[in-house]
């Protein structure tokens, strides 16, 4: 007998717009939303209510990115960064704490990392470009500016940009293009080098995810490719039955990883065979983010959070 179709263990339908971005927070009992509209929402991950919301952008909010349980990057469409400070139990509404404006022509969505005693930010600050600049909201200044390859015209924009830590802590940016290419980059205390680069996509790359020496990323083809994150090397190239795969994200186990489509299906593959393990569908539209839990326990559930198109956010609990 044929299992029965997994099912969504929940369904959050506050918004009333497409869902851009989603970021678990809090030893998992928070998450936070964002829309086109360009309105951000702090939800509960155990009453599963939203506890604040508030219109953070005049135009689309890309992206948000948690600090710690009182502190939440938003990145609008609107040219503007807002680092915001609220307070979980007190229900008040969040307070304005920094803004960074920057010149916004496409939709790249910021990383956000925090390492030593800062909180980086990267992204294409400079508008139509496939450079990158990076940010240190500790400092309030610029860290990097034009990390790339300014020569090389091809690459066109950057679509989407991840920043990790590697072994001996120094940092590493991942930058994938509009050409299909993804170059890595070593950021040193006082200038960058290029690590790798390579080109394997045929179409644009839209999202990447690191975890530990690994790399994958996903494109507006059907390819799921996973890389070295050392130098580069192809490790493993899947294909998906449907192009376009819109996001990506690994659990923080390693063990499993999940892709969002345009197909509106959510896949969910191993992460050291890349076989696919399910096959997750709810939602009406295209799936634009995903994010796992951080905590995986045994006889727990581990949550997987999906945001679409629809405007409505899919709670899965994964094995």
């Amino acid at each position: 007998m044929a299992r029965p179709a997994p099912q969504p263990d929940y369904i959050f339908r506050s918004h009333q717009a497409d869902i851009n971005s989603l970021c678990i927070f809090d030893n998992d009992d928070h998450f936070a939303s964002a829309d086109i509209q360009g309105h951000v929402k702090i939800w509960s991950l155990r009453t599963r209510r939203p506890i604040l919301q508030w219109k953070a952008h005049h135009e689309s909010c890309l992206s948000v990115h948690a600090i710690g349980s009182d502190t939440l990057i938003s990145q609008g469409r609107d040219h503007a960064i807002h680092i915001w400070k609220f307070q979980l139990e007190s229900h008040l509404p969040p307070t304005l704490d920094y803004t960074l404006e920057y010149a916004c022509m496409g939709f790249c969505k910021l990383a956000a990392i925090q390492w030593q005693e800062h909180t980086l930010l990267a992204l294409p600050a400079k508008g139509d470009t496939h450079m990158i600049d990076v940010f240190d909201l500790h400092t309030k200044k610029w860290r990097y500016l034009d990390v790339g390859d300014a020569s090389n015209e091809k690459r066109r924009l950057c679509m989407t940009v991840s920043l990790a830590t590697l072994d001996d802590d120094h940092l590493c940016l991942v930058a994938g293009y509009e050409d299909g290419s993804i170059a890595c980059y070593h950021l040193d205390e006082s200038r960058w080098t290029v690590q790798w680069s390579v080109e394997l996509h045929q179409h644009p790359v839209l999202s990447l995810a690191i975890h530990q020496d690994t790399v994958l990323s996903t494109s507006l083809d059907n390819q799921v490719i996973k890389y070295n994150l050392a130098d580069g090397q192809c490790l493993t190239k899947i294909t998906s039955k449907k192009s376009g795969l819109a996001c990506v994200d690994i659990r923080s186990d390693n063990k499993i990883f999940a892709t969002g489509g345009y197909d509106a299906r959510i896949r969910v593959y191993s992460m050291k065979t890349m076989t696919p393990l399910a096959v997750l569908s709810y939602h009406q539209d295209s799936v634009y983010t995903l994010s796992f839990c951080q905590k995986v326990l045994p006889n727990e559930n581990h949550w997987l959070l999906a945001g679409s198109k629809d405007g409505r956010i899919s709670l899965w609990a994964l094995f």
